[in-house]
C-alpha cells in the first residue's frame, strides 16, 4: 500500500513549496534568518517535569475518558 501510494501520489504544492512560502513571508516581515537562529527560545532545554506531565496525560488521557464514558 505504501509503495503504491508513493508511486502514483504526488505530493501536493502547498507540502512542496512550504520552506520557499516561509522564506517569503520572513522577506515581507523584514525578518533575518540569521537572527531566528541566534534567537535562544530555539536553545532552551525542556522542562523535565513539564515533559513527564505532557506524556502522562497523552498516555493516560484516553484511558480517563473511557473511564469516564462507563461511569455514566
Amino acid at each position: 500500500m505504501r509503495g503504491y501510494a508513493k508511486a502514483h501520489l504526488r505530493e501536493t504544492p502547498d507540502f512542496v513549496d512550504a520552506s520557499a512560502r516561509l522564506l517569503r513571508k520572513y522577506e515581507k516581515a523584514n525578518i533575518d534568518k540569521k537572527e531566528l537562529k541566534n534567537d535562544e527560545i530555539f536553545y532552551q532545554k525542556p522542562n523535565k517535569k513539564t515533559t513527564i506531565y505532557f506524556v502522562i496525560m497523552v498516555v493516560l488521557g484516553p484511558y480517563f475518558l473511557l473511564y469516564l464514558y462507563y461511569l455514566w
